[in-house]
């Protein structure tokens, strides 16, 4: 119901096929009624905050955005990229403005996460994952296709090289994407959709943690609304994808999508 009221905002003639295609997504069948993981329920505050953005009601999508944080941490990325779009929905506002806003989101952010996460607070090992995952270089990410590619060539780089440099490729595709949005000459819904995507796509190739068909989930919607060039091609991919990944390694068939996209 969210989807298709974003949908019906933002392209009015094709919010239904737009709808459809979420709805009857093979990927998010798959993962999340058979498999049962739990990003649709981060997924769905992602769009409930992208609801209540086109509706200008800001700091409720800040803690919509917030609360699919508290779900999975991927969400976090949804926050710069709200704030930049809001910032450019009111092009009146002058810099004082724009800084109080920032202030006011951080502020209900940062509220919203204490007064939500204190129960299940837990100290230092609350935040136990971070420390973890940065030892991890899995054989099913994107950076390990890579470093077992170049290794099938006699090219030798040490596992920590190549996720630094994965890290950098992340970082410098998530500042360009924010910096494309927040100095586009005209804003648009739809620019807020690329931008996300384009952040989402970038990150999924670009950390060494276990990398699933869940994972997918994060851009899909985005993608769907996105209406990048040939996006039934795009989304048709990701999702075969993720599907697929039960049987072959996921980091090969997002590759191989991508190859094929742009071919």
């Amino acid at each position: 119901m969210i989807f298709h009221q974003i949908a019906a905002r933002v392209y009015p003639a094709k919010a239904s096929g737009l709808t459809q295609a979420f709805v009857l997504n093979p990927n998010l069948w798959v993962q999340h009624v058979l498999d049962g993981h739990n990003d649709i329920v981060m997924v769905f505050w992602m769009l409930l905050a992208t609801y209540l953005l086109l509706r200008s009601k800001w700091l409720f999508g800040v803690m919509a955005a917030t609360l699919a944080v508290l779900v999975k941490y991927s969400s976090l990325l949804l926050l710069p990229v709200l704030f930049i779009a809001v910032i450019r929905n009111n092009p009146e506002w002058g810099l004082k403005q724009k800084f109080i806003f920032i202030i006011k989101g951080c502020v209900v952010a940062a509220g919203t996460a204490a007064a939500l996460y204190l129960p299940f607070w837990i100290g230092q090992d609350t935040f136990k994952y971070f420390f973890v995952f940065k030892e991890w270089f899995y054989t099913n990410s994107v950076p390990y296709a890579f470093y077992l590619f170049f290794t099938k060539l006699g090219v030798f780089f040490q596992p920590t090289d190549v996720k630094r440099f994965f890290i950098l490729f992340f970082l410098g595709n998530a500042f360009l994407a924010m910096a494309w949005l927040f100095l586009k000459r005209s804003y648009t819904p739809v620019s807020f959709f690329r931008t996300l995507t384009w952040i989402f796509l970038a990150l999924h190739a670009s950390y060494a943690i276990p990398f699933y068909g869940n994972h997918l989930s994060w851009s899909i919607p985005f993608l769907i609304l996105s209406d990048f060039p040939l996006s039934p091609v795009a989304i048709t991919l990701v999702s075969l994808a993720g599907i697929f990944a039960y049987f072959k390694g996921l980091s090969f068939l997002y590759l191989i999508a991508i190859v094929i996209y742009f071919g």
